[in-house]
């Protein structure tokens, strides 16, 4: 499905019992070719999870089964009052072909992580199940709020391209930005647990918050930050 332009979300699954979904092998957010924005198009959401839906698959390991999640307004993907939601193996900021810069923009974020969010695996060990965050306007992934726990953010790509090198004119801020957010797993010690932070434009990884408390963070390769 090629699904841009539209004036909220591009695909909104929302409410308790609306569960077990499968979104795989969709441009959301860009055009045809899948490597730019639409001209015009202020879609503002790819991807938004919310109001209890749970255990929903975004993206997956089998061929083609990526998601191209750029282009939007604002998140790339917005999990919102979710659990146990899946999301592998996706593109988020990039294009077909992971070379140009295709933003989630508007100072947002690729992955967006608020409310009562818990338990989500955001990647996992294996090549396939890697999502690549890179390019978008501020944040690859943002984890806010106290109630945002037991998240696993593991194996992925997170400032880079597929090939590990920095993009033309990318201007991720943050590889991952947490805030008040507790016991959440970023890499890990097992193998393909480590994400790489690379080439993000002021910090790879940036905790605050009174409430930051018990999130592991292990393994990850994090360089060429060009810290402000």
């Amino acid at each position: 499905n090629i699904i841009s332009a539209n004036e909220q979300s591009g695909i909104e699954i929302e409410s308790f019992g609306t569960s077990y979904n499968k979104i795989k092998g969709n441009y959301i957010g860009v055009n045809i070719n899948g490597d730019s924005i639409i001209q015009g198009s202020s879609q503002d959401y790819g991807i938004r999870i919310y109001n209890n839906s749970r255990m929903n698959t975004v993206g997956g390991t089998a061929s083609g089964d990526e998601n191209i999640i750029s282009g939007n307004t604002m998140h790339g993907i917005w999990l919102n009052d979710t659990e146990l939601d899946t999301i592998w193996g996706n593109v988020i900021g990039i294009g077909v072909g992971g070379v140009n810069a295709v933003a989630n923009s508007t100072q947002q974020s690729g992955i967006y992580i608020d409310g009562t969010t818990q338990r989500n695996d955001i990647g996992n060990t294996t090549n396939n199940s890697r999502n690549i965050i890179s390019s978008n306007d501020n944040y690859g992934i943002y984890v806010d709020g106290t109630a945002s726990t037991g998240n696993k953010i593991r194996g992925n790509y997170i400032g880079c391209n597929a090939a590990l090198a920095n993009l033309v004119s990318a201007s991720q801020n943050y590889g991952l930005y947490i805030t008040s957010s507790n016991s959440n797993s970023i890499g890990g010690y097992k193998a393909g647990e480590a994400n790489t932070f690379s080439f993000n434009t002021v910090d790879g990884i940036y905790i605050n918050g009174a409430s930051a408390h018990y999130n592991l963070i292990s393994r990850n390769p994090i360089h060429n930050t060009i810290a402000t």
